[in-house]
């Protein structure tokens, strides 16, 4: 149904709850609205990473630019006879400027054509691609006026500015010398193809620093102490409230699921819950700790919670700390009891021990709960969060409908599945199930934003960095083609070949020297931008800093050796005969 119909639907459901319970739901009222992918508390992460996504797609652009930039001088340096003889003829500089301006623009509006129809395919691919979630979702992507004109102006700005710096480089060359095809002295030889060069590095630096940061990032956190051990376990969810259940005859389902999935080929342990850890919704509550002073409504320390079976814990591989587990005992005719986690019982009961301490939640007239056990800290929410209290109770003294139930085995996961299935269409063919995996794909919703940053960093820093190596290479072999001559006369004046590399490279990787120095500086500025997307990483990694710099160096120094090694190789007679 479209917005407007499901908003109607609730506002009815509202009114109906507002009829039937006037006491409590009086004022009530339900609003629907467009929040994002993982609620309202998902916009700030999805805004701040596409602020580094916009970020770094603008540093790419000044990475091409300066690239193109360096091929169009080079290109001009080329033309600078036939430059000439328009100029001698009494074409004025305004004139020639016009005609290389107008030949980057048409560049330009090519590269444009081209990047519109590769923008329109990778939306098509974006509108196809589904999240790792069992909720199926629809994104709605199209080229929109408002971004195809910015584009537009934006292409048009970046080839006028870097199409205008090669043409008036070239607008100026000295006639006499260019038409006798002769090349300048080193020590007048423009330096705007090393300045190019080193912005390309510096940019280059800085998106690959960005790029190893993410990939960084996504490994500690696939390598994250999660509190549960995912290998080896499986789960499914079904709600039996959906289907008309009543609390008996749902404890009674569950119960006779328990049974028979703890007896399978292979199953080491099952238990249930109403959740699963690093699920997108998990449910907080207030706490008030017996002894102490109540808190004042808004002001009480929060607490996730959850409610669990025996066996659990053993299905999901946590470990119990201190105390007990469950028991089948543990239903509503006995006292209520929880587990709770090691940061709810030093937050509460700092340097006491909790076993037996009591607190209370806001169900069931606030009814004293005792701790029975500890369980080791997990990974509730999310994996980047921060060590979250937590409390677990018994499913039997308070029933869940909606119910997760998670196995172990070390037999294959997908005959388990398959078995499990089987078991609950024979208690009843007509409940639904949904939510049917191993742990190990459930992390993957858990991982999606830091695999989606990861790529899409990642690609840009191999980008950059192949660009960085043609725009070297590219310089490198312009600079050694100029300077033929130079090379020649050393060579005859008893220069090795050995020592004439030596120089040409040492020229070189001065030029990346400086560009990396740079580049630091623009690391820093990008990566304090992207400490939202790290995990278990520093945004000043020296690791990734020095990783990313010798990656770059090498690279470098091949872009580097090769013109090199290349323009050594000239007979010295046929470069002193060039002009």
């Amino acid at each position: 149904m479209s917005v407007a119909q499901a908003g109607g639907s609730f506002r009815l459901l509202a009114a109906q709850l507002a009829r039937e319970h006037p006491g409590e739901n009086a004022d009530l009222a339900i609003e629907l609205s467009r929040p994002g992918l993982f609620g309202s508390a998902g916009r700030g992460p999805f805004l701040g990473f596409s602020g580094v996504l916009m970020g770094v797609a603008g540093l790419v652009l000044l990475l091409v630019c300066a690239n193109l930039a360096n091929l169009l001088l080079a290109r001009a340096m080329e033309r600078r006879r036939e430059i000439a003889v328009r100029m001698a003829l009494g074409a004025p500089a305004w004139r020639i400027v016009r005609q290389l301006l107008t030949e980057s623009l048409l560049l330009a509006g090519l590269g444009g054509a081209l990047g519109l129809w590769l923008a329109s395919w990778l939306i098509r691919a974006a509108g196809s691609f589904r999240p790792p979630m069992d909720v199926p979702l629809s994104t709605e992507l199209g080229l929109d006026a408002r971004v195809l004109v910015g584009a537009f102006g934006l292409t048009l700005s970046a080839s006028v500015l870097f199409g205008l710096l090669p043409a008036l480089q070239a607008a100026r060359a000295e006639l006499v010398a260019a038409l006798k095809d002769q090349t300048a002295a080193g020590s007048r030889r423009s330096r705007l193809p090393s300045g190019l060069v080193v912005a390309q590095v510096a940019l280059s630096f800085a998106l690959m620093v960005g790029a190893g940061l993410a990939l960084r990032a996504l490994a500690r956190m696939q390598d994250a102490e999660l509190g549960f051990n995912p290998r080896q376990a499986v789960k499914l969810s079904f709600d039996l409230d959906l289907q008309g259940y009543d609390r008996e005859r749902g404890r009674l389902f569950q119960r006779r699921l328990l049974e028979r999935a703890r007896a399978l080929p292979g199953a080491q342990a099952a238990g249930l819950g109403n959740l699963v850890p690093l699920e997108l919704y998990v449910a907080v509550f207030p706490v008030n700790i017996e002894g102490q002073p109540p808190e004042r409504e808004g002001e009480a320390p929060l607490a996730g919670a959850a409610q669990v079976s025996p066996g659990y814990f053993q299905a999901l591989g946590a470990r119990l700390i201190e105390g007990r587990d469950f028991t089948e005992q543990d239903d509503e005719q006995s006292p209520r009891v929880a587990v709770v986690n090691e940061t709810f019982a030093r937050r509460f009961w700092p340097g006491a021990d909790a076993i037996g301490k009591r607190f209370s939640l806001p169900s069931r007239d606030n009814e004293p709960i005792q701790v029975i056990g500890i369980a080791q800290d997990g990974k509730y929410r999310s994996l980047s969060e921060a060590p979250q209290p937590f409390v677990f109770t018994s499913i039997r003294q308070s029933y869940a409908g909606l119910t997760t139930l998670v196995v172990s085995t070390n037999g294959g996961p997908a005959q388990t599945l398959a078995a499990l299935r089987r078991e609950i269409e024979r208690l009843d063919p007509h409940l639904p199930v949904f939510g049917a995996m191993t742990l190990t794909e459930h992390l993957r919703l858990p991982l999606f934003p830091a695999r989606v940053a990861a790529a899409a960093l990642g690609s840009f820093g191999a980008l950059s960095l192949t660009l960085a190596a043609i725009g070297l290479f590219g310089v490198m072999s312009y600079s050694t083609g100029q300077r033929t001559r130079e090379i020649g006369v050393r060579m005859a004046l008893g220069a090795r070949r050995s020592d004439v590399l030596r120089l040409l490279i040492r020229q070189g990787m001065a030029v990346v020297a400086l560009g990396v120095a740079l580049g630091m500086a623009g690391a820093l500025a990008l990566t304090r931008l992207m400490r939202g997307l790290l995990f278990g990483v520093s945004a000043t990694d020296p690791l990734t800093f020095a990783g990313v710099a010798l990656l770059l160096a090498v690279v470098a120094l091949v872009a580097c050796y090769l013109p090199a090694r290349r323009a050594t190789r000239v007979d010295p007679l046929v470069a002193l005969r060039q002009e």
